[in-house]
């Protein structure tokens, strides 16, 4: 089980450095054009086709479904944060309450994060893992930890 919520953290961790590099911000984001991150993972760690299928339908998932909403809720979320926090006439409770908001959906983006790298870690090898993993603590020791983004992706 302790692997299982390893390897899920460390999926967590690469959806949010793929969204600090701008993979997954649609066909044209910054970045390399057209990748998203299923395309991502493919590259990072070899899948075979029939598992770059099975990653791309999981993130499919997600990213089309309860996720893609809640992406959207995080952005309207954030300008009214924007907002709120940039007009002299908003109070402190406006202010605190706009924080509440955000962070109540950073929260569930990270539940759902979660349940698609879990997903994700499902169709891996061992040995993807590992790469995946090593990796990962590469990043971390290079370049520390990565942005906080609002929503992953």
């Amino acid at each position: 089980m302790k692997r299982v919520l390893s390897f899920a953290a460390m999926i967590v961790l690469a959806v949010t450095v793929a969204a600090a590099q701008g993979y997954g911000h649609g066909p044209h984001g910054p970045g390399e054009p057209g990748m998203n991150l299923a395309d991502h993972l493919t590259k990072m760690l070899d899948l075979t086709p029939d598992q770059t299928s099975k990653v791309q339908a999981i993130v499919s998932k997600y990213t089309d479904g309860s996720m893609g909403e809640k992406m959207r809720s995080m952005q309207e979320a954030q300008s009214t944060l924007h907002r709120t926090v940039h007009n002299p006439d908003a109070t402190d409770a406006q202010v605190q309450q706009a924080v509440g908001v955000v962070s109540g959906i950073q929260g569930q983006l990270a539940l759902e994060q979660h349940h698609m790298a879990v997903e994700v870690g499902t169709v891996l090898t061992a040995d993807q893992k590992a790469k995946f993993q090593q990796m990962m603590s590469e990043h971390r020791e290079h370049d520390g930890p990565p942005p906080m983004q609002g929503g992953g992706f």
